[in-house]
């Protein structure tokens, strides 16, 4: 049972034993704690910092909620104690709200580690909000301080194979130029992933560019599937006539009936069927898409009501164009 709320925020600093702290199991399958040599050192240079938050439990035994990699450090080292903040057990859905922004506010974390994070919040926390109502992903992106496409991004890594979510995670090749083949099934990702390989064998680095020419030559079957394709619903961006100023949400199975108008990416003219058009290559409609995105948040910033979003937002869009168009043209 939940304790009240004034309960909770009573806390004292101790010096706990390493030996009665346990670590929390989801910490692990959610962030990498390896590669502390960094961190140590500086403990050995400049002692242990501050502290780290832990809970009391029934047993006289501690469970920490934040400070996991200090806490493995100071045991690297020898350490027999460490500074603890000793706080009432927290509610399941606060110590998984506690263990995931604690971790972004203090470490860099990697693509796929982020969309663990918002996969865990999403299930830890927000089901069990009942103020959040509608569109979680658009909450996640509130919480989190990006943009409800970047939310997307970050959790469809998650359907990624291991072989290339490790690809991602040793920066052999950026998240934005593979996302989109989480949709694929396994064994097509083992091809992507075989050639991806072949590419590093014969020389140090694969280019933006290059990755997303093999990722399209693989998506290009599966859009010719159309909607009775089954696969996740892919992300959307919002197509906002001059005119009307209505709002029609594209997604990318449905861009193979699109092209750009005489106004670039700000008009979409539908193709007639009687008409041969080729349909927009995969890197394009991602430039399409991400601009769009954007076009929308400005268009919703000048609006004379208070907007529903922050410029966080727009500044993420911008950044995500940007790193788009680097990894694409480098």
């Amino acid at each position: 049972m939940n304790k009240p709320k004034g309960e909770r925020k009573k806390k004292r600093i101790e010096s706990v034993n390493l030996d009665l702290i346990d670590l929390c199991e989801d910490n692990e399958k959610i962030f990498d704690c390896g590669n502390l040599d960094s961190l140590v050192e500086s403990i050995k240079r400049n002692g242990f910092q501050g502290t780290v938050e832990v809970y009391e439990k029934n047993d006289g035994r501690y469970e920490l909620l934040s400070g996991h990699r200090r806490y493995l450090s100071a045991k690297t080292i020898g350490m027999k104690t460490i500074p603890c903040e000793i706080v009432m057990e927290p509610s399941e859905s606060q110590k998984a709200e506690i263990l995931i922004m604690s971790n972004i506010a203090t470490r860099e974390l990697t693509p796929i580690e982020k969309g663990k994070a918002l996969a865990y919040y999403e299930e830890k926390v927000l089901k069990k909000d009942k103020s959040v109502k509608g569109d979680r992903r658009a909450e996640l992106a509130k919480r989190f301080g990006i943009a409800s496409s970047q939310v997307y991004k970050y959790k469809a890594l998650l359907n990624l194979i291991p072989e290339i979510q490790k690809l991602i995670v040793d920066e052999k090749v950026a998240y934005v130029n593979i996302y989109a083949c989480a949709v694929l099934p396994i064994e097509t990702q083992k091809n992507i992933y075989d050639e991806i390989c072949n590419y590093l064998s014969e020389r140090e680095s694969i280019s933006g560019r290059e990755v997303v020419q093999i990722v399209d030559a693989y998506l290009k079957p599966k859009r010719k599937e159309g909607s009775s394709a089954k696969e996740p619903k892919p992300d959307t961006f919002t197509n906002i006539p001059e005119e009307a100023g209505m709002v029609e949400p594209i997604s990318f199975s449905q861009m193979n009936r699109y092209h750009t108008g005489n106004n670039g990416i700000s008009q979409l003219v539908e193709v007639e069927k009687n008409k041969t058009k080729k349909p927009m290559l995969y890197n394009e409609q991602r430039v399409f898409i991400t601009s769009q995105n954007l076009r929308s948040l400005l268009i919703q910033m000048t609006k004379k009501e208070k907007p529903k979003l922050s410029s966080r937002e727009v500044i993420d869009e911008l950044l995500s164009l940007r790193e788009l168009l680097n990894s694409i043209f480098e």
